[in-house]
């Protein structure tokens, strides 16, 4: 979070202890779901997704995000990606979490999954232009 090349800035509406204090729980989630991936790793393979909740790495729009995201940590044995991959759905999957479960704040949960599936892409939306820019945490 203070490290140089990551830093994070709060601006405007998200310039407040709140922000930051999300920023941590965040980020201390994200550690407690990568100590415990059990995923596979192309390793020379095609890549490889529950074509019941992901067609061809796209998310299927059929059953609820959380359900989809859900099954990689459930059966990992039926998905390969590689680590860019696995970065989405850690940072999607943590800070979903963090606001459901653990902050119970129903309100920037679904502002954050109707940004994801704005564009059908949740694992796309995840990130900005490859730039690795955190998912928006604000909901306008």
């Amino acid at each position: 979070m203070l490290q140089n090349g990551r830093t994070s800035q709060f601006k405007g509406p998200t310039c407040n202890l709140d922000a930051l204090k999300d920023q941590i729980g965040i980020r201390q989630n994200l550690v407690a779901w990568t100590e415990s991936i059990e995923w596979m790793w192309l390793d020379s393979k095609p890549a490889r997704w529950n074509n019941r909740y992901w067609i061809k790495g796209k998310y299927n729009p059929n059953f609820s995000l959380d359900i989809a995201l859900e099954d990689i940590f459930i059966h990992p044995r039926k998905y390969f990606f590689g680590c860019y991959t696995a970065t989405k759905i850690l940072i999607v999957s943590s800070t979903l979490d963090y606001y459901k479960r653990i902050k119970h704040d129903p309100i920037t949960y679904k502002a954050i999954t109707n940004k994801l599936l704005k564009n059908g892409d949740p694992l796309g939306a995840a990130y900005n232009n490859e730039k690795c820019d955190a998912m928006p945490l604000n909901s306008s």
